[in-house]
């Protein structure tokens, strides 16, 4: 078990123990679980991600959420999509092979310490399904093993004007 912190033990992300999250009586784990549904202003749903992979799940869901919504890349590029995460300690970015070399050059260029992350390490793993129009899909993430599926939902279940 990783999720709690143990005093003087560096953990599977290589994260230095955090006081804040070390064991005692009545306590849950910190998470960097993010679950999020993203609404359009009439209140529909357009988004819904998550993903499991420690402290990385909230930098890779927010990169999917602005590749898919913002950059218009399909919910399987924006997964897929190689990934940045800087965790402030230690004081590097590191980033997965493929990511966009002129935006490692730029931080570089600003004095940022880049590192390409090993390969088994891995990044964190979502999953994501989006509404576009009448059209709803699903993606998995390729880092680990999955699959998704999207099937209609039975009239009067699902409120159509919210989910389709």
């Amino acid at each position: 078990m990783d999720d709690f912190s143990t005093p003087g033990v560096v953990n599977a992300y290589g994260l230095s123990p955090s006081p804040a999250n070390f064991i005692v009586p009545q306590k849950r784990p910190l998470s960097s679980m993010s679950p999020t549904i993203i609404i359009d202003r009439q209140g529909n749903v357009r988004m819904v991600v998550g993903g499991a992979g420690g402290s990385r799940i909230t930098t890779a869901t927010t990169l999917v959420i602005l590749r898919h919504l913002y950059f218009k890349q399909s919910l399987c590029e924006a997964i897929n999509a190689p990934r940045i995460h800087h965790q402030l300690a230690p004081m590097q970015v590191e980033y997965e092979k493929g990511f966009d070399a002129n935006v490692l050059a730029e931080l570089a260029a600003r004095g940022h310490k880049v590192q390409e992350s090993k390969a088994d390490f891995g990044f964190a793993a979502l999953t994501a399904i989006a509404k576009e129009g009448n059209s709803i899909t699903a993606a998995f993430d390729r880092r680990r093993s999955g699959s998704v599926s999207v099937r209609p939902h039975k009239a009067g279940l699902v409120n159509p004007r919210r989910m389709g």
